[in-house]
């Protein structure tokens, strides 16, 4: 059974500084005044803002001693960013990156998933089951891993851009591979749309807690641009938006987390959800996060995706951190996002000092 799915390395120095000074405002618990902040923290929190993980990960061994020696606040900070690193750069990405057929098993989840690299492969995602397991056979750009040139006019690279497909896909196989060979036989057009929704938001949802600071911030983008009216006809444009809807129920929910994002000034007097995440979407193109709120997001994805996965795959319906839905088909959603424009306008009324 097969089916597709397709869903700086220099840093100038003011970019630095602004980095330096959002740090001090409003990162995490260690966050202290710039003036006090060790060389080394500096260093190792801007590089893992910018996805330089190859350079930070040796920097990381070498260093620490000086990390040991740092405040506990300031140290949990860096075991955090050493953590994250270790869970979406494995050994196997460097192996695939080789550009040669591998075996590997990557974990989604807290669960390994039985796979195989092969960048000859005819589709960007296969599932085959041998005596009722699933084996996944995967493709993707290897020359494009990690790779700094721009790609289009948001300026991310093509790193960010595959970094962010490969996860995606992963995310997709570890959660259509538990789904019994059986079940996906014989479906309903309905059944075989609700499906493919559920499986294309299980691969977005991975793709933005997985990849780099900077490809979660292309993963809202994309998510975001479900809006666009070029999607108005294609099946997947559900599963892209509950990316851009989280970020505004997490962002609206909790701004006191978030407060480098800046809310528009009044809410939209109509349209309010889709036009909030349109505003949203402007100051992602523009702005990096500072750590804190970054990590705050990607925990934030990581508890949407525990919440979302076995009735979301039977009815199609998404729980959000406010506790509204939203329904991965675009007919059944028109109710819900009623009630999510208001819970907007609420949000307003109740944070009149917004961000």
């Amino acid at each position: 059974m097969t089916q597709r799915f397709r869903p700086l390395a220099l840093v100038r120095f003011f970019v630095l500084a602004i980095l330096v000074a959002r740090f001090a405002a409003h990162t995490s618990a260690a966050d202290v005044s710039a003036g006090s902040q060790p060389s080394i923290l500096i260093g190792i929190v801007s590089q893992y803002l910018q996805g330089n993980w190859d350079e930070l990960a040796g920097e990381l061994k070498t260093r620490s001693r000086e990390i040991a020696a740092l405040p506990a606040a300031q140290k949990a900070d860096v075991e955090y960013i050493r953590r994250a690193i270790g869970e979406c750069r494995p050994e196997w990405w460097a192996q695939c990156k080789s550009g040669r057929l591998s075996k590997f098993r990557p974990v989604v989840w807290g669960r390994s998933i039985s796979a195989t690299y092969d960048p000859d492969a005819k589709s960007e995602l296969a599932i085959t089951y041998l005596n009722g397991g699933p084996s996944v056979t995967i493709k993707w750009p290897a020359a494009d891993m990690d790779n700094p040139g721009i790609e289009g006019e948001l300026k991310f690279t093509k790193g960010e851009h595959v970094d962010l497909d490969i996860w995606r896909r992963l995310g997709t196989a570890q959660s259509w591979g538990p789904i019994p060979p059986r079940s996906q036989l014989n479906l309903t057009e309905p059944e075989r749309k609700q499906l493919t929704r559920y499986l294309a938001f299980r691969g977005n949802v991975a793709g933005a807690y997985y990849a780099t600071p900077r490809a979660r911030r292309l993963a809202l983008w994309e998510g975001i641009s479900g809006w666009s009216h070029e999607y108005d006809k294609a099946a997947m444009y559900m599963p892209m938006r509950a990316i851009g809807i989280l970020f505004a129920a997490e962002v609206l929910g909790h701004p006191e987390t978030y407060p480098s994002i800046k809310w528009p000034e009044e809410p939209p007097a109509d349209g309010a959800e889709s036009k909030m995440i349109w505003a949203l979407q402007e100051w992602i193109r523009y702005h990096e996060l500072p750590l804190s709120e970054d990590k705050a997001l990607r925990e934030a994805f990581k508890a949407f995706a525990a919440a979302n996965e076995g009735r979301t795959r039977q009815g199609g319906i998404v729980t959000l951190p406010n506790k509204l839905t939203l329904s991965l088909d675009p007919e059944a959603d028109k109710p819900l996002s009623v009630l999510r424009d208001a819970w907007i306008k609420d949000r307003y009324a109740k944070t009149p000092t917004h961000p």
